[in-house]
């Protein structure tokens, strides 16, 4: 299909599109969430020191504030959108000259790429800061969501588990033919819907129980039954599988890339999907490709998969609220620091603060919190004054100060400064280890390791839950280079790597420019991959240019040149006005059922393109 012939993109000139009310509506509360982050984040360092460093940081975060208030200022205002000036991290080059020749506003421009747009340019605020470069302002959000999840992936994590265990065994159903092919479905589909899809399932069922399911679960009378949700069938699973299963026939299970999309519990499936293609032997190596910076609030940086990693070893990470599966001890563990190590039993307030206390607690509700943690609180003016009388920072609120900003990735009380959720850099990893040489208590924790990626891990068979064992092993696969990340793993947030297979996946282009803008990459894939796995809804919009194509376009017509390519497979939950691929009639019977089908995330698409 030539250029002339394809539809417009999505924009918010429409204003009965889900552009529009994204435009107008969620990109406002988006900023606003990251004000409130690093409100919090300055909050946290001015309770913790007043040393002139820590001030200096906090003096400065009001001004990256005032720059997220103006640019809300300006969407709403529907002003033009300027050139981006050059930081350190990935080239504006390709941004620039779009904007050179379009001239867009935030509303008049296509949505896909404002919306990149707007994530770049935030990037920029805080990577030319002096205190700020490393700090990932939606990474409170990242946080929280991922430790609410600990009982879903112990869960997943135990049945995984048991279905390895049996497969390798030779003796149990989950190892036949049959029981891979499910196990695979079953696990593409969590990966699919980020959770953990009936799974559980395959670790009592017989043969008998398998033949029923491959006839009726994910036959053709299957299909019919998940395409409500599932709206385009399973058959693109079936196609990958075969792919798959060819090339490990012929003794040549090579790569898998997954382009990723969310972090936290997302991101673990995804890995636990990596994980059991190299145990069963479908995939030699696991290539994952993230973000190279903060994008789209939730998608994967190179900080948040080391950080995965990390987190999921230590047995104190989660809620105990959340995960009733992980015991958690309730005194701070030994060699643990303490806050008032770095606050020297003080707790100084904000420049202008009046409101901004900590008061001692005595909850043991969750720990190890910062003593005083639970009754730190902030209202208006905790940073954002000069003066007694200081305001609230335009769209900021009230707040109850998160332990996690005192806290490394496993969960040991540090300097605000040094907690990976101001500071993202503290993934060092020299901080990170279970246990530091040399200390009294390191023989009554679990042994540890480090290996020159930086990774250091408890056995597996030290762990003490199935997530901290699977956690394990996943850091004996990036030593072995089994999982690796597309860019070096330590990549620090922001950096330009110069690498296209880092840098290409933040342009504000679809996919189907990779030729042009990125062609070492689609090199890379065509010649190196047995299967390319586009995970979530912005890999979707990419794909297929967040065009307005109908909805009964072919997928591979509408990801256009880059069609053969290489297998590709997409797993998308629908989030956004375009889809593609849908019988007749599928459309309207859905729109009967739930006018919001586009958008809210209830049904999903999956397709398949091999290689030509």
């Amino acid at each position: 299909m030539s250029p002339s012939s394809r539809p417009p993109p999505s924009s918010a000139s429409d204003k009965q599109s889900f552009a529009y009310e994204s435009t107008a509506k969620r990109w406002p509360t988006i900023l606003t969430q990251a004000i409130d982050g690093l409100y919090q984040a300055a909050s946290a360092l001015s309770s913790s020191s007043s040393a002139q460093d820590v001030r200096a940081k906090v003096d400065e975060s009001k001004s990256i504030i005032e720059k997220l208030s103006k640019l809300k200022h300006d969407i709403g205002r529907d002003h033009p959108l300027h050139k981006l000036e050059q930081d350190s991290g990935p080239s504006v080059d390709l941004y620039n000259s779009i904007i050179e020749e379009e001239k867009p506003t935030w509303f008049t421009a296509a949505w896909l790429f404002a919306e990149c747009y707007l994530y770049r340019l935030v990037r920029i605020y805080f990577d030319q800061s002096q205190h700020w470069k490393y700090y990932d302002p939606f990474a409170n959000q990242k946080m929280s969501a991922f430790r609410s999840s600990g009982s879903a992936i112990e869960q997943l994590a135990k049945t995984l588990e048991d279905l390895i265990k049996q497969a390798s065994s030779g003796q149990a159903a989950a190892g036949s033919e049959e029981g891979m092919k499910l196990t695979f479905f079953l696990l593409a589909q969590s990966a699919l819907w980020g959770n953990a899809t009936d799974l559980s399932l395959l670790t009592s069922l017989s043969h008998a129980d398998i033949q029923s399911l491959q006839a009726g679960g994910i036959g053709a009378d299957a299909q019919k039954g998940r395409e409500r949700f599932i709206l385009t069938g399973l058959g693109a699973l079936d196609s990958a599988w075969k792919q798959l299963s060819a090339a490990k026939k012929q003794g040549r299970g090579g790569r898998v890339d997954i382009v990723l999309d969310n972090s936290g519990f997302e991101l673990v499936t995804d890995m636990m999907l990596g994980h059991w293609l190299l145990e069963a032997g479908y995939a030699s190596e696991v290539v994952f490709h993230g973000k190279a910076i903060p994008w789209f609030v939730s998608d994967v940086t190179p900080p948040d998969f080391a950080f995965t990693i990390e987190a999921l070893q230590e047995q104190t990470f989660f809620d105990e609220k959340e995960s009733k599966t992980v015991e958690r001890s309730l005194s701070r563990p030994r060699g643990q620091a303490n806050v008032d190590d770095f606050t020297g039993g003080e707790r100084p307030r904000p420049a202008g603060s009046r409101s901004l206390k900590m008061e001692a607690s005595t909850s043991r509700e969750r720990s190890p919190a910062p003593a005083g943690s639970k009754g730190l609180q902030a209202s208006a003016g905790a940073v954002g004054s000069d003066q007694g009388r200081g305001r609230q920072p335009a769209g900021s609120r009230s707040l109850t100060m998160d332990p996690a900003y005192f806290q490394n990735s496993r969960s040991r009380t540090v300097s605000p400064s040094r907690s990976f959720l101001v500071d993202s850099t503290s993934l060092s990893f020299a901080d990170l280890a279970i246990a530091e040489e040399g200390k009294s208590d390191t023989a009554s924790r679990p042994s540890a390791t480090r290996s020159a990626s930086g990774f250091r891990s408890q056995s597996a068979s030290a762990a003490s839950s199935s997530t901290q064992r699977l956690a394990a092993t996943w850091s004996q696969y990036i030593r072995e280079g089994k999982f690796k990340l597309s860019v070096p793993v330590v990549t620090k947030l922001g950096e330009s790597t110069g690498l296209a297979e880092g840098d290409f996946w933040t342009e504000g282009v679809g996919y189907d420019q990779m030729g042009q803008v990125a062609p070492g990459l689609l090199s890379e894939l065509r010649e190196k991959s047995a299967l390319v796995i586009f995970k979530g809804d912005l890999n979707y919009r990419k794909l297929t240019g967040d065009l307005q194509w109908p909805t009964t376009t072919p997928f591979e017509t509408s990801i256009g040149a880059l069609a053969g390519s290489f297998p590709l497979l997409s797993l998308r939950t629908c989030k956004a006005d375009v889809v593609v691929g849908l019988a007749e009639g599928v459309e309207e019977r859905v729109a009967k059922e739930d006018p919001k089908w586009r958008v809210n995330g209830s049904y999903a698409v999956v397709e398949f393109v091999g290689k030509k």
